[in-house]
């Protein structure tokens, strides 16, 4: 019998600024320790263990940056390797008494690295930012299992010692030394199938492909498991070529429409991997809603897609666009704001007969809609 399928982790983004903020590590324990105060209350400020904090707040945040490029330095953050010790100790210099307060805190550094991290990725494309938040989500929820599975006081010096002190015991607290009703016992370091669930609380999960269902006409980008595959140049540009060739043997016009989902930078910066995926799939769903038989949508990368309807004239793609903006933003929301799409129209043969020239004129007219605050724009605006 088979074992069952994991996902796999995240994988190193060694092309993330991982020397520049290794080196500002100082900075980030600032950052973090400023990060940690504005979330407390003033009254906690006391109980806060700056000494440990200004000794161990450095190394943590250089390991996690070293591990965002880099398996081995993941590693060294795990059960067994050189540094678990010092993510076990992240709750206590952070100055977390519970799992929940543990679980918020590294978060915090999470937000820290995140916030240092995009001045970094230079024009980054969407995947590029899915794969840099996937891997830091990752790197600190293995902080976060660490932390969790400590012993109270792990990571704090004995006084007088270079000497983890030993663990506080009584009625009242668990062998892990958390409050009993706080959190369910800690977990199991993480396997290489990914992280687990943490305590009482769980880090953002990293972008999955949302999943399909019910009959959409998503010619070229559908597997036979029924999910969109991932578009490249090939599978766009291949469609294009494909209705040109019918256009060179036929005389049958069509309409390209450039569909690009606005605002998916700040997605996926500011959310889940899961909630981009639903907001995402939900703009999929109302686009197909909007498809003819014979039209086809090819998914050029994460929120992009190519549209392209045959037997099209100017007029009948600016209405068409009309239609997919109009029920993307009745049907697709997050947060309960709808969500929008800007267009950009051409139409073979008099936008041009060849995939590039099209493609280019699509393009500009989509930055011209987004610029002009309309939803799409052909050679009629």
């Amino acid at each position: 019998m088979s074992e069952p399928w994991a996902p796999r982790p995240p994988r190193p983004v060694a092309e993330a600024p991982i020397g520049r903020l290794t080196e500002a590590a100082e900075d980030l324990a600032k950052q973090w320790l400023a990060a940690l105060m504005a979330s407390s209350p003033l009254e906690a400020a006391p109980s806060m263990p700056l000494a440990v904090f200004a000794r161990e707040a450095p190394d943590l945040c250089a390991a996690v940056v070293r591990a965002l490029g880099a398996d081995h330095e993941r590693d060294r953050l795990r059960s067994g390797g050189d540094l678990h010790s010092l993510a076990a100790g992240a709750a206590v210099m952070a100055g977390a008494r519970d799992p929940a307060a543990a679980v918020a805190a590294i978060d915090a550094l999470r937000g820290v690295v995140w916030t240092a991290l995009l001045p970094g990725l230079t024009r980054p494309a969407p995947e590029e930012v899915a794969a840099v938040s996937e891997r830091l989500n990752y790197v600190c929820s293995l902080v976060t299992q660490a932390a969790l599975a400590a012993p109270a006081g792990a990571g704090q010096t004995a006084p007088g010692s270079g000497e983890p002190g030993p663990a506080p015991s009584s009625p009242e607290t668990g062998s892990a030394g958390w409050s009993r009703g706080s959190a369910s016992s800690p977990p199991s370091p993480p396997s290489e199938s990914g992280p687990g669930p943490l305590g009482s609380s769980t880090p953002p999960e990293p972008f999955v492909e949302p999943t399909v269902e019910g009959p959409l006409s998503l010619r070229d980008t559908r597997s036979r498991a029924g999910r969109f595959e991932r578009g490249d140049a090939a599978s766009w540009v291949a469609a294009i070529e494909r209705r040109l060739e019918r256009y060179q043997r036929d005389s049958v016009e069509f309409a390209a429409l450039l569909i690009e989902t606005d605002g998916i930078e700040r997605l996926l910066v500011a959310e889940t991997g899961r909630e981009v995926a639903i907001a995402i799939e939900a703009v999929e769903r109302a686009i197909s809603e909007e498809l003819r038989p014979a039209d086809t949508l090819v998914r050029e990368s994460l929120g992009r897609y190519w549209l392209l309807a045959p037997d099209t004239d100017a007029p009948g793609a600016r209405l068409l666009a009309d239609r997919v903006a109009e029920v993307v933003s009745q049907r697709a929301s997050h947060r309960g704001a709808p969500l929008t799409v800007s267009i950009g129209v051409v139409v073979c043969p008099e936008d041009g007969t060849d995939s590039a020239q099209l493609a280019e004129e699509a393009e500009e007219r989509l930055f011209a809609a987004r610029a002009g605050g309309q939803h799409a724009s052909n050679a009629a605006d």
